[in-house]
């Protein structure tokens, strides 16, 4: 294992991960440019700190033989958050370490992230343009709750008030006397019908004692296939600190499922190819609609949660035409851009060394 000793660089950029291999090309292809920035990059884990030298054993680039290699090394100056917990329990043995390095005097995140979904929705909810596009949701604080919210829309949407990437989404539907219910686990759909309360009171009490929450309505957000998809908006701060679009692309999931994010089996389309598919008018109310979104939703979010680097806006379109704000997300994934406008594959990976710049020059 190597041992960097001596100075170390000003410019000392790390990947923060719980899990290296996951997004190992995109973490390459960003640590391929940095020789150009003058920036050693390093990948780690929270669990990589040791707690006695505060010194690091994880993973450095090695530009001349374009391969990561172990090592142990100081907590690098620039840190690139990319910790994904697929728990309550993982968030909360991660965060304290997190926050830890967050409030370091020597280090400092290109973003600080987001909070939780119930805060992100107080605060854009409050918004006297954004409001309008926030699906109104409440939190549970009982099962009754949930069937109050339920005999009152006849069908609704639980999300987990800490969720990414689609995972613990829940569809409940009152049919007739039978309440019908959906999810995904994996790219898996997963359905129950219950026709007595007391069987789905007992089976939510056990969800919502492990997991906070969110009810909202269900929003008819369907293609012509009866597939659900939503716009994938990727902005990213650059070099001069504004924030600009690198992208947007259509997701869109399996018939009859009830998410269109990849990991639950989503497939990518071209927004451009898209666009024809509505007609006329409805078409710019739309891109209108988008441009007052993505002029105001990163301003207003870090007013209230400080410095952000980039943002995954996620935007559904009902049958009636109304545009919803679904999600907004601090650790987006890359991969519906890439994969749709591949020619900006070079300023996607430039955009976090170039913004990373941008902060040395701020704190020199």
């Amino acid at each position: 294992m190597e041992n960097i000793k001596g100075e170390f660089p000003m410019s000392s950029f790390g990947f923060l991960t719980l899990n290296k291999k996951t997004e190992q090309l995109y973490f390459s292809e960003i640590a391929k440019r940095a020789k150009q920035f003058f920036i050693e990059v390093f990948c780690f884990s929270p669990n990589d700190i040791d707690p006695k030298t505060e010194e690091v054993h994880g993973k450095k680039y090695n530009s001349a033989a374009d391969h990561w290699e172990n090592a142990i090394f100081p907590i690098p100056t620039f840190i690139y958050d990319r910790c994904f917990y697929p728990s309550e329990e993982i968030l909360r043995k991660n965060v304290p370490i997190v926050n830890w390095l967050k409030n370091r005097s020597d280090s400092m995140f290109i973003g600080n992230g987001l909070p939780n979904k119930w805060k992100i929705y107080n605060v854009l909810s409050s918004h006297s343009l954004l409001q309008y596009y926030i699906p109104k949701t409440t939190k549970v604080e009982s099962t009754e709750d949930i069937f109050k919210n339920l005999y009152a829309h006849r069908k609704i949407l639980l999300k987990p008030e800490n969720g990414s990437q689609g995972r613990g989404i829940i569809s409940l539907e009152l049919n007739g006397k039978q309440i019908e219910l959906l999810t995904q686990r994996h790219k898996n759909l997963i359905h129950k019908i219950f026709s007595k309360k007391e069987q789905l009171s007992k089976w939510l009490q056990q969800l919502t004692t492990a997991h906070s929450y969110l009810i909202q309505p269900f929003l008819e957000l369907q293609d012509r296939e009866k597939c659900p998809f939503d716009i994938r908006i990727l902005l990213q701060k650059n070099k001069d600190n504004n924030w600009q679009e690198a992208g947007r692309g259509i997701r869109k999931g399996q018939q009859g499922h009830i998410i269109s994010n990849l990991h639950g089996g989503g497939s990518v389309h071209s927004f451009t190819d898209w666009l024809p598919s509505i007609d006329r008018n409805r078409r710019i109310l739309l891109i209108d609609d988008i441009e007052t979104i993505i002029s105001h939703l990163p301003v207003t979010l870090e007013q209230s949660f400080g410095p952000l680097f980039e943002l995954g806006i996620d935007i559904g379109v009902a049958k009636d035409g109304t545009i919803w704000v679904l999600d907004t997300n601090s650790k987006p994934g890359h991969k519906t851009i890439l994969e749709t406008n591949p020619s900006i594959e070079n300023q996607l990976y430039s955009a976090p060394l170039e913004y990373c710049k941008h902060l040395a020059l701020q704190r020199s």
